[in-house]
């Protein structure tokens, strides 16, 4: 099962969006924009047409992380202050975040 979520992930993350946010970025965007941020991400990831093969529901999927995106705001911001956060930190954060709604 653990091979199928690990597929699972990376079709969903195969937009790139989570990708191409580093903290540099980050920690110049308002709230608003950061909002805005995550919820493309969310949007990027469920709608891989990959994911489509699999026995997971995007919708359901999507449901779970848009429940979970002011966790997800701080975790960016709480990653990002504390200023040591590598390149993949919030694709890293944002996948821990599709592994729990998958």
């Amino acid at each position: 099962m653990r091979p199928l979520l690990n597929a699972l992930i990376v079709l969903f993350l195969s937009a790139g969006s989570a990708e191409a946010v580093s903290c540099r970025d980050w920690d110049r965007m308002s709230d608003s924009a950061k909002r805005q941020t995550v919820a493309i991400m969310i949007q990027d990831a469920v709608q891989s047409s990959a994911a489509g093969q699999y026995r997971v529901s995007p919708a359901r999927v999507a449901r779970c992380l848009e429940g979970q995106i002011n966790a997800i705001l701080n975790d960016f911001d709480d990653t990002c202050f504390a200023g040591s956060a590598g390149l993949q930190a919030l694709n890293n954060i944002f996948r821990s975040y599709i592994w729990s709604c998958v």
